[in-house]
């Protein structure tokens, strides 16, 4: 009998699934009635793997795409983590893990790991399992909460068990712990290839032998119910095509829909059996007359192995008592029947794990045998090409010209000034309401305000019905996004989604034919939620729904429709709430949309008063970007008022948020004028003597240069070495434009773009530094901006002749000057060599200069910034002593200084103080910093930190400077003003008889123009023959490795050691094979 049944299933389940009725879109009701197959508009999904997927809901990557692309203030919920042991049979029965003994914590959380761990070998496992075998007995009460500590610890099953043993733990014992543990394990080893080739599938087993059973999850909008249908379809049809995407099993598909059951309250006597019975007869009322032709069959395929249960929405179970009964009775129902696979697709809201929430019902999910979660994947690029052109062809199948429609909106979509839509683009149902716009003109509107309102007109009169018009459901979303706006809000209860559409009908009063109450508010917030992509539940919280706009874009749309249309709480006038809010980051969209919405004469008068605030105001920074906006969203077409614009804004400045307007404008044709209009005035001002525009002058070359794939860096340096003039200085300033994006880590066009500059460029622009050229002041600010973002690694062009020039032009009589040499200063490197050249220049009127300017400033909270850049100045010109602790602990009150009054924007100072706290670092030890620069052939920097070795007492330096001296490799040694030959340096050490010194006093006393006098430095180097033998050795190593470098010094120095028989057990060559090389 039930095969007859089960044939009409079949016949009717196909049926069901391949026609697609657009009822689920909002933006569909042209279509309604249109015939059109789920083949003609189906996609294939793409899913995340089972472990990404978990991690994304352990860091709430996916709880939310709400922020829109164009936003800065991005907001993530976080999700818990929800842990649930995959085979509860090996381990105690309790309510849910929570609830579960923390004794046994570490012991439950290695188990699980082990068993999902790869092992190599078979004798691991066999020792694993055996071991588990004789220890386990029972969980014991006098186990004590330490006894397993360190069980976590163990890397593989042998120190396992070896943990277990050490620790004397009883544990449960069970028959088929040693038979479960040994498949499990060896299982997901030998087939750990075969559990990746179906992770990604909504279809297919965790290894060989098991049932797929899976939880397909996704925000709303994603088609979870289409793509149910189309698995069903697939095995129900035995679609080969379709199967290839699957896994190609021959199931028997079961499709239940959980909202079926929303009105029927399930009670403790159902069972599985008889819910799925209750669903079936009302989703295929003339099928299953009888309850035991249906679990006849049910248990016919639960028996064959080949029963698919795909259960669809079961965030849609609204009833709390309903969701745990069913999770309890489809939990026990899988754990009897272990051959029954299912596929549950569910939101992702239903699978959050807080600490309020019930848990129940998803412990009994996650509890199932073989569980495992898949996300849902946004559509990528080449998913929404598929969609665009399928859609078009599913609803204009007799419309050619739709084909070019097609490709031209994706066109469209791929440009920078679309880049707005991307995330919205990326969910089907979002995708599918905005090529319903573009269905009239055939393109998407280029009026985001135009845009916005026709997708908001097409949900909401979808929605609208009886007495709800849809400009009041619109009024009202809009009063509730101004509401939640200025408490900066984007996630609210229900209870205050209520409280504030009630407060609408009040503040609105005779704005509406049905006004809300207490009566209906709870049916409009659920039809609202139901049938429109505007607003969606994200979670529970302590029982209540929280819900946010499906996106930031339709909040801010409707906060600004509620100040342009005066129907916010506060019923103020545009131009009053825009003064109010325009300085505040998250309100910027909101400004810019309110703006293009009110009429011509307000928008104008908008624009003014931000002008005015541009010119008037000390912080600026939200009205230019502001205008800049209004400029790049088509909104100030007047060209004289673009230009005065230009002016304000690029003259002299430029910031973050313009560098990446900037780069997206110009991709539209109207930036034609921009760049032209920057490029004259930057030329006229360079021939004035000034550097006017350059930021946005270097913005537009360096996106050039991306778009034509060449690095904008690179390509700068080579016209910097090259060119001359207007290009030279406007590629320079492409430097400081990136150099600014990195070190500040403005997430840009250019990020990761980075060089390390050559040598012929430093030098090029170093030697510019020296000489007070006519581009000196631009040199001096890319300068600054080329080692904060540290795109020099070797500071050796920054030499004494440039730290002259900058300290000769700290006095000119051009401010100008004045300023840049300041800052090339205050980024000049600080190091034992640096530090050296303020004792050879006249420097002390300086010093008094800059120790009071910085002195000013330490006592100036609001000049915390500019307190760090001459706190470098200063160091250099040797205000504070680095031979003791004054300059360290000068540092030390300064980073105290600037952490209590620094500023967030202040990312010059922050990243000028990090390289300071390296480089005041490096002071500490200057003896072994000197080896390190001699070993490396940098020798006066060797010198420098010698010297510093020395003044802060360590007296032995003088031996290394008088070794450098004499060889010639550093000229003069100056310490504390005064001179030193050889014979000073040494003079200490030779009078004490200390070897190195006697030698080098040896070699400078024998030496003869370009030879030696061999007898006369036996006659001193004499003076050594009492010294121990391992002063000898250091002596021999040190000049024997001189004259394997073939320096004759280092043969005269052996001979010499030979001759007095010092190194007799050291192996050497012959005296008269050494003296063959003198």
């Amino acid at each position: 009998m039930f095969s007859i049944t089960e044939t009409r299933y079949i016949q009717e389940l196909i049926a069901h699934c391949s026609h697609f009725r657009p009822d689920g879109l909002p933006s569909a009701g042209e279509a309604f009635y249109q015939k059109i197959t789920l083949e003609d508009i189906y996609i294939s999904l793409k899913l995340f793997g089972s472990d990404e997927s978990e991690e994304r809901l352990k860091t709430g990557a996916t709880i939310s795409n709400f922020a829109s692309d164009n936003a800065e203030q991005r907001t993530s919920g976080r999700i818990n983590e929800v842990t649930i042991a995959q085979d509860d049979r090996l381990f105690p029965m309790c309510d849910s893990l929570d609830e579960a003994d923390s004794s046994y914590s570490s012991f439950i959380a290695f188990l699980d790991a082990q068993i999902n761990k790869p092992v190599s070998r078979k004798s691991e496992i066999d020792s694993f399992i055996w071991l588990l075998d004789e220890q386990i007995s029972a969980l014991s009460n006098d186990t004590k909460p330490d006894a397993l500590n360190g069980i976590s610890d163990a890397d593989n099953p042998l120190e396992f068990a070896d943990a277990i043993d050490n620790s004397g733990a009883l544990l449960i014992h069970q028959d088929s712990v040693k038979r479960e543990l040994h498949e499990n394990i060896e299982q997901r080893s030998l087939i750990h290839e075969e559990v990746l080739k179906y992770d990604k599938k909504p279809v297919g087993p965790i290894f060989a032998g098991v049932p797929s059973r899976k939880i397909i999850l996704s925000n709303p909008g994603y088609g979870k119910t289409t793509y149910a249908k189309r698995i069903a379809l697939a095995y129900a049809d035995k679609d080969k095509y379709a199967l290839g995407e699957l896994w190609p099993g021959n199931l028997f598909p079961f499709l239940l829909y959980c909202r079926s059951l929303n009105d029927y309250d399930i009670s403790e006597e159902d069972s599985f059996c008889d819910i799925a019975y209750r669903i079936a007869k009302k989703q295929f009322d003339c099928i299953f007359d009888e309850f035991s032709t249906f679990k006849e069959m049910l248990d016919f395929h639960a028996a064959s192995g080949d029963l698919l249960l795909i259960i669809d929405g079961y965030d849609e179970l609204f009833s709390r008592n309903n969701q745990r009964r069913f999770s309890k009775l489809l939990h026990d129902y899988l754990s009897e029947a272990d051959n029954v696979h299912l596929l549950l697709t569910s939101r992702i809201v239903s699978f959050i794990k807080d600490d309020y929430a019930d848990k129940e019902s998803i412990n009994y999910i996650m509890s199932i045998p073989g569980i495992r979660r898949n996300i849902i994947k946004e559509l990528d690029e080449e998913s929404k090409e598929v969609f665009i052109r399928k859609w078009h062809q599913a609803l204009f199948p007799f419309d050619p010209e739709k084909k070019k429609t097609a490709d031209s909106i994706i066109a469209q979509l791929k440009l920078p000034a679309f880049a707005y839509l991307r995330t919205m683009t990326s969910v089907p149902l979002h995708l599918s309401n905005i090529l319903f716009v573009a269905r009239v003109t055939n393109r998407i509107p280029t009026n985001k305000v135009q845009l916005y309102e026709e997708y908001i007109g097409v949900s909401l009169n979808w929605h609208a019905t009886g007495n709800l018009e849809a400009d009041e459901i619109k009024t009202q979303l809009a009063y509730v996004a101004y509401y939640m706006m200025k408490r900066g809000l984007i996630r609210f209860s229900r209870g205050m989604l209520i409280q504030a559409l009630l407060k609408c009908s009040v503040d609105l009063d005779g704005e509406f034919r049905t006004p809300l109450d207490e009566n209906n508010v709870d049916t409009f917030i659920n039809e609202l939620e139901e049938r429109t992509c505007l607003l969606k539940s994200i979670r529970k919280l302590l029982g209540e729904d929280y819900y946010q706009f499906t996106h930031l874009q339709f909040q801010e749309y409707l906060t600004a429709y509620a100040i342009a249309k005066c129907c916010s709480e506060d019923l103020n006038t545009p131009r009053e709430l825009v003064a109010k809010y325009y300085n505040k980051n998250s309100w910027r969209e909101v400004i810019v949309l309110t703006i293009m919405l009110v009429n011509r004469s307000e928008r104008n008068q908008l624009i003014d008063y931000l002008i005015h605030e541009a010119k008037t105001t000390n912080d600026n920074y939200y009205a230019t970007n502001l205008l800049f906006e209004l400029i790049t969203n088509g909104v100030i077409n007047k060209l004289e008022k673009r230009h005065a614009i230009y002016d304000l804004l690029f003259k002299e400045h430029i910031t973050d948020n313009q560098i990446n307007s900037i780069c997206k404008f110009l991709e539209d044709i109207q930036s034609e004028d921009f760049v032209g209009y920057v490029t004259k005035m930057f030329e006229q001002s360079l021939a004035l003597g000034d550097s006017n525009y350059s930021f946005a002058l270097a913005t537009i070359k360096a996106y050039e240069y991306l778009k034509n794939n060449k690095n904008p860096l690179e390509e700068a340096e080579k016209q910097v070495l090259t060119q001359n003039g207007t290009d030279f200085v406007a590629n320079l300033y492409v430097f400081t434009v990136l150099g600014w994006c990195k070190y500040c880590n403005i997430k840009s066009d250019f990020f990761g773009q980075d060089i390390i500059l050559s040598d012929a460029f430093l030098r090029k622009i170093t030697q510019l530094l020296k000489v007070k050229s006519d581009c000196y002041n631009d040199v001096a600010t890319v300068i600054k901006d080329i080692i904060l973002a540290e795109y020099i690694v070797d500071y050796k062009q920054f030499d004494e002749d440039v730290f002259k020039s900058s300290i000769c032009y700290l006095t000119d009589l051009n401010e100008k000057i004045r300023n840049s040499a300041e800052k090339v200063l205050s980024v000049f490197p600080i190091s034992f060599l640096t530090l050296s050249f303020a004792g050879n220049n006249d420097v002390e009127d300086l010093k008094s200069e800059y120790l009071e300017k910085y002195r000013v400033c330490f006592r100036d909270p609001k000049k915390a910034e500019e307190t760090v850049f001459l706190f470098a100045v200063c160091t250099l010109l040797g205000c504070w002593d680095v031979a003791s602790d004054e300059l360290l602990n000068e540092f030390t009150d300064l980073e105290g200084y600037y952490e209590q009054n620094k500023k967030e924007s202040n990312d010059e100072a922050i990243k000028r103080l990090s390289i300071l706290r390296k480089q005041i670092s490096d002071l500490s030890d200057p003896f072994s910093a000197g080896m390190y620069y001699y070993s490396i052939k940098e020798y006066s920097s060797a010198k420098a930190a010698f010297i510093l070795a020395y003044r802060k007492g360590t007296t032995a330096v003088k031996n290394n400077l008088a070794y450098m001296l004499r060889r010639g490799e550093i000229g003069e040694v100056r310490i504390e003003g005064k001179a030193h030959s050889v014979s000073e340096l040494l003079a200490e050490g030779v009078s004490e008889n200390e070897p190195f010194s006697v030698v080098n006093y040896a070699l400078n006393e024998s030496k003869r123009k370009s030879n030696y006098d061999y007898e006369h430095g036996m006659s001193i180097i004499n003076r050594i023959v009492g010294a121990t033998q391992s002063q000898i050795y250091s002596v021999y190593s040190w000049w024997d490795e001189l004259a394997k470098s073939g320096d004759p010094e280092g043969y005269i120095v052996l001979a010499w050691l030979v001759e007095l028989g010092l190194v007799n057990d050291i192996p050497h060559k012959p005296l008269e094979e050494l003296k063959q090389y003198i």
